[in-house]
């Protein structure tokens, strides 16, 4: 009886273990910070950029959301670049004042087709008809909030 109820929580704690360190990598936004106030730009868009601690795993995206608070849409943006654990990317928040937040998440290989499928039919982000929540293929690992003035 001992043996096998030390076996079981032996396994419990290996299962933790493993999903802890499938979620270990960190992922930043550096720019802008969280609670920034921004002026708008003329096109509607802005660099955001930020880092990742180690190697991002393989068959895992990274992919950048703007949430629009007011219509409650969450926006893809264009793949980020990735070079030497920082990366960027155009963002497009869009004509609208108010509070959007930045969202950058990891996209599993499936929903990482959908979401290149998504930009491929509305090339200009801010356009599209946004998605109503995050897919369940994608994991949130920092998100911020700004305000766009």
């Amino acid at each position: 009886m001992r043996i096998s109820l030390l076996l079981a929580m032996c396994l419990l704690l290996i299962s933790i273990g493993l999903t802890s360190s499938a979620n270990a990598i960190k992922i930043n936004i550096t720019y802008p910070s969280d609670g920034a106030i921004l002026q708008q730009t003329e096109n509607g868009d802005i660099n955001v950029r930020g880092t990742y601690d180690e190697d991002i795993p393989p068959g895992q995206y990274l992919w950048i959301f703007v949430y629009h608070v007011t219509n409650g849409k969450y926006h893809p943006q264009p793949m980020p670049n990735l070079e030497y654990n920082y990366w960027n990317t155009q963002a497009i928040i869009g004509k609208d004042k108010g509070q959007f937040d930045i969202i950058a998440t990891l996209a599993n290989q499936g929903e990482n087709n959908n979401l290149v499928d998504y930009l491929t039919e509305n090339p200009r982000v801010s356009l599209g008809p946004g998605l109503g929540s995050i897919p369940n293929g994608i994991n949130i690992y920092k998100m911020i909030q700004i305000i766009w003035d």
